[in-house]
């Protein structure tokens, strides 16, 4: 019983445990599948912004003249040049393969260049290549219906739309678009330009890739467009690239079982797809399970040991007794000898504390201790597999964290890349502003989207004065830089503990121009807006962080670590940002993890306090139970010193105590041996007195049957044998009838055997019933409808008297003539059906339904005075006969007779 209620705490405990750890962790993938998401939109919106910041700029004058100026007609060491000088600000982009695999600049015809530049490559002139050869192979088209969006085709997409047999084709015209769909085949691509001159940007394959993380697991994400492309997955299986391409709904479960997340990024007419499967927790992945079952059977094993020592302790004295009674109870002769047990083993074996409390301090400690230790021992364990999966997610949101910052600060620096390279935007510059000039190609500064993630930006010189700011233009000095800030070299780099015009400590971005100002070096600084190291946070689990320099120093900040660890349940991770000496420090708060901690160590603290109630009252409940052999035996033995007879007990149990209540039992089996041989004389004199009283009963129960045997049946026989005789001496033979039908009803009613008779014996009596009621009444015929085969049939006994008696007494109550009775009989599949109808006056609906009622009330209802002749009593011999095999209903009405239906079953073969 021990065992059994400790087992039953620590299943309780384990299940609340387990609940708990299953509860955090669908939470924690929920959570952290839902924030990957996030971040991998987020990061894929920052990638595709940059690829469109670098589109856009290569569409503007300064890289598309060389494409729509008819340079096939101007000299060539001009052509050459211009060609060299595009090459070099395209280099100058500092391009990322990563991003494009090579850009196609298609010129509108044959008079205009065309050219591929192969991203950190070759800049390759195709001189058979231009938009009115595309058009003329109705490949042009096809890029149009494409245009401004991501797509993905293969050779054969691309074939079927090429008109190879165009008579306005040349050989050279074919090769060189048969070459350029090789190098488009299964490529991610994207059509710009205008009527003037085609870009085609082909797309590295795995363009989406570097916006997530390595080693986050089996993580799934794809990319589609709107005509359910998919450009990317990093799943390379048929049958998921088919159920991620027919996602279009938000958390739904998808073809292949799986679960899709669907998240849109509109501005590229684009979706994200995040797959995740239904069982992909952490929970099912863990051993928890096995690890708290193991604790668990531990914890038994140690109860039952502690139980099974501590009770052989307390009943180690009574072994002792139980061998000394045994010992000393009888001699080398088999004589019963009774010695009294030397006091002195019991003060020794003995203790001093009661077995009650003894038996209450074991069950205590056996329900109570395991209750304490598991619920230390699951807690520990169940938050150490807990903490296990918390830290699984913060490692997963860090790398995703650390790549979606490594990715604004690239973004960052390419932005400052590109419009510090834009031949425009530095004429805008020098021009418009600075010497106050009105420039006959202005700028459209829409055309470099990424100034809207800027917070302001400053043209300096190489002394690090201000010559213009988008902001405070009438303060430019308040922009002056430190010289030594800026750096001689190509590429943009970073500043940090850099003071804004704000005085704020903040970072920029740093970019020397390819121009002077009055015969000094020109530098464009970026401030970018706070929002740029920004991550992806919920309300159940929030983050902070700082970022450092080499040296350091703070770089940026969001919350204080500080305020992040007095928040709620904290995890650390760190990293260094790619692309920068700079690292990062952040700190997850796992807010909902820490409610649900919360939760789980209430509920186990009630969960023991509740153990330790129940476990007091089963010690109670339990000691009294052991303890009550104890003391019954001491209660006999009371009562037995008390009044002077032995009595002995019933043995129930076994063991010890078995051992020390046979000793007693013997001892007064002795005691009562003796005793009863002297009982046994006076039993005999008493027996020899009850015998005599016995015989004189018999004698005048002999008496009085010889007195009642003087009246019989054969007497009554006899008597109306003889009326009969006289009658037909005299001539009355109606007389005679009636006499005959009188002696067969009474032979036939006194008549012993068996319960049930042959209908035609019991059609017999009725019949007698009715021949003597007529002679009586003369109110009324009778007749008889009965099958052949229904006559043989066994029937309880004077089933039909009863109702014709009814018919009599009730139906033709008042009537002098003009009664009709019919008895009829029908053999039916199942049984036989008794019917017996009158013309008679009949009852009403009320009481033809108070009968039924009375009988449907059951047999419980009804009194002595109901078994009497009548319906009622036929009713109930037949319930009782034949119980739910019979059914008994009346059909009647006001003057419209009577008709008692009866339904027998079939019980062939039963002696009559």
């Amino acid at each position: 019983m021990t065992l059994l209620m400790a087992l039953a705490t620590q299943v309780v405990l384990m299940c609340i445990g387990y609940r708990y750890a299953g509860s955090v962790s669908r939470a924690m993938s929920e959570q952290t599948e839902s924030l990957q998401a996030e971040q991998f939109q987020r990061n894929t919106l920052n990638e595709l912004s940059d690829m469109n910041s670098l589109m856009l700029l290569l569409q503007t004058s300064d890289y598309s003249n060389l494409f729509r100026n008819l340079m096939k007609l101007r000299p060539e060491e001009y052509v050459a040049r211009e060609k060299e000088l595009l090459n070099e600000k395209l280099d100058s982009l500092r391009i990322s393969p990563e991003l494009f695999q090579s850009i196609y600049f298609i010129g509108s015809n044959q008079n205009q260049l065309s050219y591929r530049k192969t991203v950190g490559g070759e800049f390759k002139e195709m001189p058979d290549l231009n938009i009115d050869a595309l058009s003329y192979a109705k490949i042009y088209d096809f890029f149009i219906s494409n245009y401004n969006q991501i797509s993905r085709y293969g050779k054969g997409e691309y074939l079927s739309k090429y008109r190879e047999t165009s008579g306005l084709l040349s050989e050279e015209n074919r090769a060189s678009i048969e070459a350029m769909i090789d190098d488009l085949d299964d490529q991610p691509v994207m059509v710009r330009g205008n009527k003037n001159i085609l870009v085609l940007f082909v797309l590295n394959k795995d363009l989406f890739r570097r916006v997530m993380p390595d080693g986050i697991g089996d993580a799934r994400f794809s990319v589609v467009n709107a005509k359910d492309q998919l450009l990317w997955s990093t799943s390379d299986e048929a049958s998921f690239r088919s159920a991620v391409v027919q996602a279009q709904g938000t958390d739904k479960e998808g073809a292949d079982g799986n679960r899709h997340t669907v998240l849109p990024l509109p501005t590229f007419d684009l979706r994200i797809v995040y797959t995740s499967e239904k069982t992909d927790d952490f929970l099912k992945q863990s051993d928890l399970l096995r690890r708290l079952v193991l604790v668990s059977g531990l914890t038994l094993a140690a109860v039952s040991i502690f139980t099974y020592a501590y009770l052989k302790q307390i009943f180690r004295p009574f072994r002792t007794v139980s061998s000394r009674l045994k010992n000393k109870l009888v001699n080398a002769n088999n004589e019963m000898v009774l010695l009294p047990i030397p006091e002195a083993i019991v003060r020794n074996r003995f203790r001093r504390i009661s077995m009650r409390t003894q038996f209450m301090i074991m069950f205590s400690a056996a329900l109570m201790l395991p209750a304490v230790v598991n619920g230390l021992l699951f807690s520990r364990t169940i938050n150490s597999e807990v903490s296990s999966w918390i830290s699984q997610s913060a490692d997963k949101l860090g790398k995703w964290s650390v790549t979606s910052i490594g990715n604004q600060i690239r973004y960052a620096k390419n932005v400052t890349n590109q419009i510090g390279s834009s031949r425009q935007f530095q004429n805008y510059l020098i021009d418009n502003q600075v010497n106050r000039a009105v420039s006959e190609d202005q700028v459209d500064l829409k055309l470099f989207p990424g100034l809207n993630d800027i917070s302001y930006f400053v043209l300096l010189d190489d002394s690090g004065k201000s010559m213009y700011s988008s902001i405070f233009s009438n303060n430019i000095d308040n922009f002056k830089t430190d010289f030594r800030l800026l750096e001689n070299r190509d590429d943009a780099y970073w500043l940090t503990q850099y003071r804004d015009v704000f005085n704020h400590l903040s970072v920029a971005v740093v970019k020397r121009l390819d121009i002077q100002f009055q015969n000094r070096a020109a530098y464009l600084l970026v401030v970018p807006k706070d929002t740029l190291f920004r991550l992806v946070e919920t309300d159940q689990i929030r983050v902070a962080f700082v970022i450092t320099d080499s040296n350091g120093e703070r770089v940026n900040a969001y919350r204080t670590m500080t305020e992040a660890s007095k928040s709620g349940l904290t995890y650390r991770y760190s990293d260094r940002l790619a692309g920068t000496s700079w690292k990062i420090e952040l700190e997850f708060m796992f807010n909902d993890a820490l409610v649900k901690s919360q939760a789980f160590q209430q509920q186990y603290a009630l969960s023991i306090m509740l153990v330790f109630v129940i476990a007091a009252g089963a010690a109670i409940a339990m000691a009294y139970v052991l303890t009550r052999p104890i003391q019954r035996l001491r209660e006999t033995m009371h009562a037995a010193e008390g009044d002077g007879i032995p009595r002995q007990l019933d043995q129930e149990q076994r063991g010890e105590l078995a051992g020390i209540v046979t000793s007693y039992n013997r001892m007064i089996a002795q005691l009562e041996l003796t005793t009863a041989q002297n009982r046994r004389i006076t039993e005999e004199n008493a027996q020899n007195k009850i015998r005599q009283n016995e015989l004189m009963s018999l004698k005048t129960q002999a008496e009085l049957h010889m007195l009642q045997a003087q009246i019989n049946p054969h007497f009554l026989y006899n008597t109306l044998e003889m009326i009969n005789m006289q009658s037909m001496r005299n001539g009355n033979r109606e007389v005679s009838s009636t006499v005959n039908a009188l002696a067969d009803l009474l032979r036939y009613s006194i008549a012993k055997g068996a319960d049930t008779a042959p209908l035609d014996r019991e059609l017999n009596h009725a019949a007698n019933y009715l021949k003597i009621q007529q002679a009586r009444f003369g109110s009324f015929d009778y007749s008889f409808e009965i099958e052949a085969e229904a006559r043989p049939y066994p029937v309880l006994r004077f089933i039909l008297q009863p109702i014709l008696e009814n018919s009599i007494k009730h139906g033709f109550e008042g009537w002098e003539e003009g009664g009709r009775i019919v008895i009829r009989a029908e053999r039916l599949e199942a049984g036989l059906e008794l019917t017996v109808s009158d013309n008679g006056i009949g009852m009403s609906e009320k009481d033809r339904a108070r009968l039924e009622t009375e009988w449907a009330s059951g047999l419980s209802e009804w009194s002595l005075e109901d078994r009497g002749i009548g319906l009622k009593n036929v009713y109930l011999r037949l319930k009782l006969y034949y119980k739910e095999g019979m059914s008994m209903a009346i059909e009647s009405g006001p003057m419209q007779g009577t008709t008692v239906r009866i339904r027998l079953p079939w019980t062939e073969g039963e002696e009559a």
